[in-house]
């Protein structure tokens, strides 16, 4: 299981929210491994103007042993993006390749996905091939928008077709396609398939501008945040 933080920004990235998610990397109270330390990664998108730019970084290191993190500073008219940090469901699914958000593009769209939770194999249509179920629930996805659905239908539709196979699809979507931008979080979890004892630890947290794992959130008392219900929410 994972952490995930998604965020929508004028201005500079809150350097509180960014230090929240890096505590929660280090001790997680609500979850039984205790941390999420097998790798960490951001994307933002920066608008300035008429002109976008983009970030994109990850790591194998846990985030609170990567000095990088340290250094990142987001700032803009306008930012959007994922950061997620890791705790691998396999073993030997380790490093780089596997680290989130994961990118892919479709029918003319730059697609980034993270994910916080499992989905059982049997799902995907070659199980045994070595990526994790995220990178291949991103590949479904950008599969419908090669059929030419828009990604926020084709996360729809994936969603419908696999929820009953997986303990949690927390999740969020972003994508571009020449100016235009959009951010798509994602609030599901199985009560009868949970992994982790609390069924807390499955509850995301938003505001206007940030969503968040719970044990992210609870880093931020003074951050007006409220539990949102299961479903979709654009960022």
């Amino acid at each position: 299981m994972c952490r995930i933080l998604a965020f929508h920004v004028k201005g500079e990235l809150d350097k509180q929210v960014l230090e929240a998610i890096k505590l929660s990397a280090e001790h997680d109270n609500l979850s039984i491994y205790g941390g999420h330390p097998d790798g960490w990664g951001i994307v933002a998108l920066i608008r300035n103007g008429d002109d976008l730019s983009s970030f994109y970084y990850r790591s194998s290191k846990p985030i609170f042993k990567d000095d990088f993190f340290n250094l990142i500073h987001l700032d803009g008219d306008e930012v959007i993006g994922i950061l997620h940090v890791r705790k691998a469901g396999k073993s030997f699914l380790l490093g780089l390749p596997h680290a989130h958000p994961y990118h892919t593009r479709a029918n003319g769209y730059d697609i980034f996905f993270a994910h916080n939770g499992s989905v059982n194999r049997k799902a995907f249509r070659d199980p045994l091939r070595p990526y994790t179920d995220s990178y291949m629930v991103l590949e479904d996805i950008a599969d419908y928008v090669n059929s030419g659905l828009e990604p926020y239908e084709a996360f729809k539709e994936e969603y419908s077709r696999i929820k009953d196979f997986s303990s949690s699809l927390n999740s969020a979507l972003l994508y571009v396609k020449g100016k235009q931008t959009r951010l798509i979080v994602l609030h599901s979890f199985n009560p009868n398939a949970m992994k982790e004892k609390s069924e807390q630890y499955y509850h995301i947290y938003c505001n206007e501008n940030y969503c968040m794992s719970s044990s992210v959130a609870m880093h931020l008392p003074d951050h007006k945040l409220d539990r949102v219900p299961i479903g979709f929410k654009e960022l």
